[in-house]
């Protein structure tokens, strides 16, 4: 059964595209694979390099296509996967060329598409610091995807488990050359963003459900593309995804719950995850018998929900004048509990920073997160209640509020 690799490229070509290829080379059968690589209008060294370095490396199996202009991710992506069909590929990986696969990544999922009911498969996503980038995707109780353990340590036991989900990333996404047909292929109207999930949905909607293979790893940069993040694209990608998926399953909460955490909101309407009540009491006692950095350290790699550890040792660092690591170790709070305490003490450490350029540009870019924070505050609770108003559901929500008390970091 041959695997079309479709790698979408546009510039990159050093840093990112061919030590993609590279990797596939050195850890897949190359008796298996088709590359197909979509090059988007690269004006860099992608035209002259890429298909002679294809040739060389996989030979026969490897297609380049260029585009005169840039027609997008999902563009591309459909073009690399017709021609795959045309050749008679019977499955489809779609791989961003920002990704390094590693040894055995490919033959877990394909023993996972032997069962029909799965619809697509992906493999463990990790950063170049072993941390998770994605290992699934779930819906929060505003609808929002959000990435399942996302920054845990790729050894957490969590990460570990194979899950099932409503959808998975686009980024290294196996599934059957006729489903995705049949599923409407990716919707060409995103702009790089969302259409890995609608093509999910759509494969629900077809009575099949999505995986995560953790014992496939592939090492994921994430948003290298130029404009990758554009604001108007986000939100263009947002009014499309919400306008055609009105039947989201917001499961987040069950997810999480059976793990053994809380799903949980800020004061501000945010959602986030956290220990028990009795979990978190029993970390902060044992950070008080031991308050050394590498403690800390510990007991946040075991449990990154435990947001009371972030503060304790931003606390840690400020009483000892080292604020560079202050702020880091807030900004990974942040990654895990968007809350209005943490910018207001992350603002206070810039400006124990002194006057400099540095701090000014520091201190407009903490503005500008707090007028996000603030908008995405107000837009969820008027969500909030227009999804569930006067519901048991509603009711726990707000209660779960409660939890987010104004003392993290505090015994």
């Amino acid at each position: 059964m041959k695997t079309a690799i479709i790698i979408p490229v546009y510039k990159l070509w050093e840093k990112m595209t061919a030590p993609c290829l590279a990797a596939l080379a050195e850890y897949t059968d190359k008796e298996k694979i088709h590359v197909y690589l979509v090059d988007n209008a690269s004006d860099d060294e992608t035209q002259d390099q890429a298909p002679e370095t294809g040739k060389n490396l996989f030979g026969s199996g490897f297609t380049y296509i260029r585009n005169m202009e840039n027609s997008g991710f999902s563009k591309a992506c459909n073009q690399g996967a017709e021609k795959a069909r045309e050749d008679g590929c019977e499955l489809l990986f779609f791989l961003n060329n920002d990704t390094k696969v590693t040894e055995n990544w490919l033959e877990p999922l394909l023993a996972e598409m032997e069962n029909p009911r799965i619809g697509a498969v992906g493999p463990l996503l990790l950063y170049p610091d072993d941390t998770v980038q994605h290992c699934g995707v779930v819906f929060d109780c505003f609808s929002a995807p959000r990435y399942y353990y996302r920054y845990f340590p790729k050894n957490h036991p969590q990460v570990g488990k194979k899950r099932k989900f409503r959808a998975i990333t686009g980024a290294a996404l196996l599934c059957r050359v006729k489903d995705f047909f049949a599923a409407g292929r990716f919707n060409e109207e995103y702009k790089n963003g969302f259409e890995d999930l609608e093509l999910c949905l759509n494969f629900v909607r077809m009575g099949m459900i999505c995986e995560v293979v953790p014992q496939s790893v592939v090492y994921h940069y994430e948003g290298q593309t130029p404009a990758r993040h554009n604001k108007e694209a986000v939100q263009h990608n947002v009014n499309i995804f919400y306008d055609r998926n009105k039947d989201i399953v917001c499961d987040a909460l069950t997810y999480y719950a059976k793990d053994g955490y809380v799903p949980a909101l800020t004061k501000d309407f945010m959602f986030y995850v956290r220990l028990s009540e009795e979990k978190r009491q029993e970390l902060n006692r044992q950070a008080a018998e031991n308050c050394s950095e590498e403690f800390y350290l510990s007991l946040l790699s075991q449990e990154p929900f435990w947001h009371d550890g972030y503060h304790l040792l931003a606390e840690k660092y400020a009483a000892e004048n080292n604020f560079e690591r202050a702020l880091l170790i807030l900004d990974k709070s942040m990654k895990q509990c968007s809350r209005r305490e943490t910018f207001e003490k992350m603002a206070a450490l810039v400006r124990r920073f002194g006057d400099s350029e540095a701090v000014r540009q520091y201190e407009q870019k903490l503005a500008a997160m707090t007028a996000t924070y603030e908008l995405s505050g107000k837009v969820n609770a008027e969500k909030l209640k227009s999804i569930c108003y006067g519901t048991k559901f509603y009711d726990m929500l707000l209660q779960s509020r409660e939890l987010d008390t104004d003392d993290f970091g505090k015994f």
